[in-house]
This record gives structure tokens, sequence and C-alpha cells, in this order.
């Protein structure tokens, strides 16, 4: 069973991969990544929802009610997550958009392990885990530092190298928030016995958000210093 899970959690990191260009390449032709994230979470909504009806588990919304506030709140950094992967996409490329996202989940999620922060399981580090550590900022170095090296475009100036710090950083940090998202929404499912009704949950309150946005004009959240491409 347990190669089971790790098998569901390569997979959904394949489909990550795939998602983040999917949605790319909407934001490009809906010239907007809220539109675009807007587009998705319809979507994901719609499917959810339908397999929440097929599972016979939609009584079980009216439990995140009774549920503590943070458990809920997980949608809000899913969003933000979402978001800064289609902006960030066609920025810094495929690979770094998944790699620093990534570097930014393992790190944090070690980190709540080790602390036990948000009732997570507590997981001491071992050796093999600072190993694993170590191997995976050995490989972001030489898939990202080194490869720079020999890139015309990295070394064209020092404004754009200092952008793609930036960028990077940005989507270190989103990774950050896709983990916290991840224990929020997992912490929900726990506790109203319903993955499914969770992630339903999330994307509600992504699209609430979204749709609040776009009822304050969205032109004015598209900044055109930074989303257009």
């Amino acid at each position: 069973m347990y190669m089971i899970y790790i098998a569901l959690a390569i997979g959904a990191g394949l489909i990550l991969a795939a998602q983040n260009a999917v949605n790319a390449q909407l934001s490009f032709l809906l010239k907007s990544p809220l539109v675009a994230c807007f587009m998705a979470y319809i979507v994901g909504s719609f499917l959810l929802l339908i397999l929440t009806v097929i599972l016979g588990d939609f009584s079980k919304i009216e439990l995140i009610f009774s549920a503590p506030i943070w458990m809920t709140t997980g949608g809000l950094f899913g969003l933000v997550f979402i978001t800064s992967c289609i902006i960030l996409f066609p920025k810094i490329g495929s690979v770094e958009t998944v790699m620093f996202p990534t570097l930014g989940q393992i790190l944090s999620g070690m980190f709540f392990e080790t602390f036990g922060w948000f009732n997570t399981t507590v997981v001491m580090v071992s050796v093999t885990r600072i190993i694993g550590i170590i191997i995976l900022l050995a490989g972001t170095y030489i898939a990202v530092v080194l490869s720079a090296r020999h890139s015309a475009i990295e070394l064209a100036s020092s404004e754009h190298s200092k952008s793609q710090m930036l960028n990077r950083l940005w989507a270190f940090g989103a990774g950050i928030l896709c983990t916290v998202q991840s224990t929020f929404n997992g912490q929900l499912g726990h506790y109203i016995q319903s993955p499914t009704v969770s992630a339903l949950w999330a994307f509600i309150i992504g699209l609430i958000v979204l749709a609040f946005l776009k009822n304050n004009n969205w032109r004015h959240w598209h900044v055109d210093w930074y989303f257009n491409y």
C-alpha cells in the first residue's frame, strides 16, 4: 500500500508539471494569468463536485464549518501557488518552474515534520534525509547555476540575472505555500473524513477570491509591467 501512495505522489508531480504548461498557454491566449487561473478552478471545481457526489460525500461539506479555521484556508495558499506558476512559467522555463517550487515544498515539508507544525506527524531529521537534501541542492545547482554559465541570455546583463534570481526566489516561496496548502487540506480531509470534499472546498475558496478580484476590475490587477509576455 505504501508503494501505491508513492506512485500516486509521483503521478501527481507529473500532472503538476503538465498543469503548469497548460495553464501558462491558457494565460497567454487569454492575456491574463488570473483569468486562466479562474478557468482552471472552474474546471477543477466541476470535476471535484461530480466526484464528491459519486462517492456520496457531499453531505460532509457541512462538517467543514466545525473544523478549525486554519484548516479551511488551504485554498488561499493554493491559489497563490497556481497563479505564481502560471506567471513564472514563461519567465524561468518549465524545468525551473517545477524545480524551485519542488525544492521549497521538500525543505518546508521537512521542517513541518521535524517540528510537528500544523498537527503533522513528527519525523526527526536523519542522516538519510540530510543526504537526500544535499543531493537535491546539488542537483538544483547543476541544473540551474552551471547550465546558466553556458547561457548567453543569462549572461546578457546583470539586470536580467537579478530579475531571474528574484523569479526563482518567488518560485521557491510558492513551493512553501504549496506545502502549507497540502498540509491544511490534508488535515481538513482527515478531520471530515473526505479528501475529495477537502479538495472541493479549496477550489471553492479559490473561486470566491477570483470572483472578488473580477468584480473589482481584473484590469487593475493585470499589472502590465510584469504580466505581459
